[in-house]
């Protein structure tokens, strides 16, 4: 599993239109843990975009020459030193912070996270209703198209490539968090 797009449309390319109830129901739940996965993926995506743009920020605010600049202790050496170097480094935040595009990835994230957090919660509710009826209902199908459209529509905007290593252990977590013998199977 090399990136998430690729996880995602094999789960979305080996979707049982017709079928035994045991591959409609194990197509459930592999595509309930791959959008629990990006949902935390994102989510941790998001979480560090923010903070680093929050760190930009105060380093920017705390250092510029109109906030720290009022300070008495800059006036005295070795503080007169250590303010310019601070006031460098704002000049050089404030111009890198827009290069970087914090806002455009912290937007990106924040939709990313929104919607697979929704198709998880979505397709959690169909896990429980399939539990429930021990079965599997026409009505169902159109959870499944609509989770199934959604994640390819998503996909477009999915990570090209991300940390394998991160994957593998957010994959854990999810088989952690939601174990394959949790789940009902037909007999």
């Amino acid at each position: 599993m090399a990136t998430i797009p690729l996880y995602i449309q094999q789960v979305i390319e080996n979707s049982p239109a017709t079928g035994d109830v045991a591959a409609r129901v194990e197509h459930v739940y592999d595509r309930f843990r791959t959008a629990r996965m990006n949902a935390i993926y994102y989510g941790r995506q998001l979480t560090f975009y923010r903070r680093t743009s929050i760190c930009f920020d105060a380093i920017i605010a705390v250092s510029g020459p109109s906030a720290a600049g009022a300070w008495a202790i800059w006036k005295e050496e070795p503080w007169s030193y250590l303010y310019a170097v601070l006031g460098s480094i704002a000049v050089v935040l404030s111009v890198l912070k827009p290069i970087f595009g914090f806002q455009r990835s912290i937007e990106r994230y924040s939709k990313l996270w929104a919607r697979y957090t929704d198709i998880t919660c979505q397709l959690e509710s169909l896990v429980a209703e399939i539990k429930t009826r021990q079965g599997w209902t026409d009505e169902f199908n159109k959870v499944v198209e609509d989770c199934a459209r959604r994640m390819r529509e998503l996909s477009g905007d999915d990570d090209s490539s991300c940390n394998t290593k991160a994957l593998e252990r957010i994959k854990k977590e999810v088989e952690d968090e939601i174990p394959a013998d949790s789940f009902w199977m037909p007999s």
